[in-house]
């Protein structure tokens, strides 16, 4: 198993939280058909960026997370240093995002967003970065991470690892790997290849594009593909789910994981991401894997 804690990962992007209002529901609301819930516990837990940040922290690495936080900030930072996560967070009032998701008899009856958008850009302390073994980049879309910030990112010559929610990947170019879903990889495309011939096509395109040297397909259930630009082919590695409690997150650990254990070779970070995010889709919420359960 990697020392993990020989790994500094410095990760870039838009944090949000993730807060959890869990109770018990016995009877159904006179004012409308929906349930009512007594609210039993609060629970807030690090999202977005956080989350791949508190992922790689778990696994035992030293962390810088840049990014920003508004009126959340007395709670998202308490969770930081909670997770032992050096923090480079600017101050925007207007970038809060939280996604409350209320759970009645473990089961998710709603989930309401305060989604928030920042609308300027932020330079980076060039120390959140200068001693760190990787980057990586969660862009979920909310105007933190601009073509500016990714290719200042790049031109460090560091391994960068993409987690990509925009379907322009023109800000990522010269990025060393990308990691899109099913749904992303279709929306840039424009269709989903139909096989691994045409997937190893579109893939080829892509990397002669934006000149990426690796890219990690998430298929979910399906598992994952896993491509560079020197193989003939992506090569397929099946999920290990057990059973799905909740998926949320589980792409957050993916890229987290596969980013900390290059040292196993892209093959062997690929498969022991695999196996991370199989195993926090078993967790309930928004949750972080371990070297131990990895171990185990």
């Amino acid at each position: 198993m990697i020392d993990f804690s020989k790994r500094r990962i410095t990760v870039v992007g838009d944090v949000m939280l993730d807060r959890y209002i869990r109770g018990t529901c016995t009877r159904v609301s006179p004012e409308a058909p929906v349930p009512v819930v007594n609210v039993e516990s609060v629970q807030d837990t690090l999202g977005g960026a956080g989350n791949v940040a508190a992922n790689c922290a778990s696994l035992g690495c030293k962390v810088n997370l840049v990014g920003a936080t508004g009126n959340e900030a007395d709670v998202f930072f308490p969770l930081v240093r909670f997770h032992g996560i050096e923090p480079y967070l600017y101050c925007c009032a207007s970038c809060d995002t939280t996604k409350t998701r209320i759970i009645a008899n473990d089961q998710q009856v709603v989930r309401h967003d305060t989604d928030g958008k920042i609308v300027r850009s932020f330079y980076v302390d060039p120390k959140s970065y200068f001693t760190a073994h990787a980057i990586i980049i969660s862009d979920y879309g909310k105007g933190f991470v601009t073509k500016e910030l990714c290719q200042t990112l790049i031109a460090t010559k560091l391994p960068v690892f993409v987690d990509p929610k925009d379907g322009d990947w023109e800000k990522y170019k010269g990025a060393f790997c990308i990691k899109p879903n099913e749904y992303e990889l279709e929306r840039h495309l424009g269709y989903f290849p139909r096989d691994f011939e045409e997937m190893q096509k579109a893939f080829n395109k892509i990397s002669e594009r934006y000149g990426f040297q690796c890219i990690l397909l998430t298929m979910g259930k399906k598992g994952m593909a896993l491509w560079r630009r020197s193989w003939n082919a992506p090569v397929t590695i099946p999920a290990m789910y057990q059973e799905v409690y909740d998926v949320s997150g589980a792409g957050d650990t993916a890229i987290a994981v596969f980013a900390a254990a290059q040292e196993l070779g892209l093959l062997g970070a690929a498969q022991l991401a695999n196996r991370a995010a199989g195993i926090v889709v078993g967790k309930r919420g928004t949750s972080v894997i371990t070297a131990k359960e990895l171990l185990q």
